[in-house]
This record gives structure tokens, C-alpha cells and sequence, in this order.
């Protein structure tokens, strides 16, 4: 993992908090690199190894839940979770490979241009061209049409972090919880980009699974989007990666 940290901001104290935002993301980190290894190796050894490595990062996940509080998932993507209690945040992370699930119905994806507005649902594959983005109930996976597993038949996620793949992950999350900002500047453009390519007209509002989005000063957020305790900071996926490399230069993990 390589930043711009000076020497002096590597062995600068963390905060309580920001130790447990390291913790949380460097958790996550292991979860999501041992999927897309498990999903992507053309070798079945590596498959196998990549697979241990995921069922042993969930394991890590679920016996450290406490670390992914709503003001963990707020630092990570600006979106806010209004609805649920940090009891069921911890079933869904529980139960869907250590990651939030999208709390999506079974649904394919379909635009309406009139209305300016598009449905998602898990299931649905929505064609990029060469490759097409299939969404799961937890994550988004890129492969293209052509690819198939020669030891089962079965086409599987391919890349989870790929620009689009990101952009949509983060318009699912923020549909869901209706009241969501996007703070990381290249993520944003990456997220109108994607719209813009699959027929949204990212000019005026639209709409996804329901719920209304702007830009507003140049800024994707939902419309009317509000938060009680407006001190809190959105990191971004590179703000909690420079937490992660501080822990990590001052030893503080223990996983």
C-alpha cells in the first residue's frame, strides 16, 4: 500500500476512533481481496488458497462486528444508515460474506428515460458492452460475456474493484439508505460516467430503485440529504487506507 504520508504523519498517533476505523478497514480489506482472488485465479490451487483466506477473513469479521459501526460506513462513502441498529448491521455483515448486503429485492435492471430513473435489483446484469456488471446481494462483480469456468461451466464475479463496479456499488448502498453524499471526487465522476453510459441524464434528478439523486454544487448526493452530527468526516476508500498503513507502521494490529 503506497501514499503521499510523510514520515511524520506514518507515526503520528491515531485517535481511538481512527484506530477502530483502521481496524474495521483493514478487515474489510481482507475480505474483499481473498473474494475477488477466489473469484478471479485461473488456477484451482489458488482458488482453494484464496477461498481459506476468505472463509478465514470472515471468520476475523464476525468476531470483531463492533468495529463497523454506522459512523465506520459513513467515513468509508459518505452514506448515512438511518434505519437499522448496530445489532442489525452485524446480521447483515453476519450473513452476507462480511459485507452489507444491498437490502435488494430479486429484480432485473430496466431504464425508464421518460422519468429518468432505473431499477436494480439482485440478479440483474446490466450489459457494458464487452463485459457486463452483475450484481449480487452483497457485491457487484465485472466479467465479460464470453468467460465461463472450465472446471464447472459457470461464468463467476470476476473484478470487484473496478472503477464501475465501485460506482455502482456505492449508488446501490446510497438507494438503499436514501440519505447519501458523495465526498470521494474520482469515485463521483466514475459514478456519473457509469449513469451516463447505461441512458441517465445526470443534467437534472433521477431517480434509482426509488430514490431521488442531484448534483448539487458539483457534488452526487441524494436530494435532501442531511446528517445530525455534521463534525463527522468522510475519509474515503484513500483517507481509511492511510489509516490502515499508520496502524500498520506502528504495529498496532493484531490480525
Amino acid at each position: 500500500m503506497l501514499s503521499n504520508l510523510t514520515t511524520s504523519n506514518l507515526y503520528s498517533p491515531l485517535s481511538q476512533q481512527e484506530l477502530t476505523f483502521a481496524k474495521a478497514h483493514r478487515l474489510a480489506m481482507k475480505v474483499n481481496d481473498s473474494f475477488a482472488r477466489m473469484m478471479t485465479s485461473e488456477c484451482e490451487n489458488e482458488r482453494q488458497e484464496a477461498s481459506v483466506a476468505h472463509r478465514e477473513a470472515r471468520t476475523l469479521m464476525r468476531e470483531n462486528s463492533h468495529l463497523f459501526t454506522a459512523d465506520y460506513w459513513f467515513a468509508k462513502s459518505g452514506i448515512e444508515i438511518l434505519t437499522e441498529t448496530s445489532e442489525e448491521l452485524r446480521a447483515r455483515l453476519n450473513s452476507n460474506f462480511g459485507m452489507l448486503s444491498y437490502a435488494l429485492p430479486r429484480q432485473g435492471f430496466s431504464l425508464n428515460t421518460a422519468t429518468n430513473s432505473i431499477t436494480i435489483g439482485v440478479g440483474s446484469r446490466i450489459s457494458m458492452g464487452h463485459y457486463s456488471l452483475h450484481v449480487l446481494d452483497f457485491a457487484v462483480g465485472a466479467f465479460t460475456n464470453d468467460w465461463r469456468d472450465p472446471n464447472d461451466g459457470f461464468t463467476h464475479l470476476g473484478n470487484t474493484n473496478s472503477a464501475y463496479t465501485r460506482a455502482l456499488d456505492w449508488l446501490l448502498r446510497a438507494s438503499s439508505s436514501g440519505n447519501a453524499k458523495m465526498s470521494d471526487r474520482e469515485l463521483s465522476q466514475d459514478v456519473l460516467s457509469l449513469l451516463n453510459k447505461i441512458g441517465i441524464d445526470t443534467s437534472r434528478n433521477f431517480h434509482i430503485n426509488g430514490t431521488e439523486f442531484e448534483v448539487k454544487n458539483g457534488v452526487l448526493q441524494t436530494v435532501g440529504f442531511s446528517h445530525e452530527q455534521p463534525t463527522r468526516t468522510v475519509l474515503g476508500i484513500e483517507g481509511l487506507n492511510q489509516l490502515v498503513e499508520r496502524a500498520y507502521a506502528q504495529n498496532l494490529f493484531a490480525f
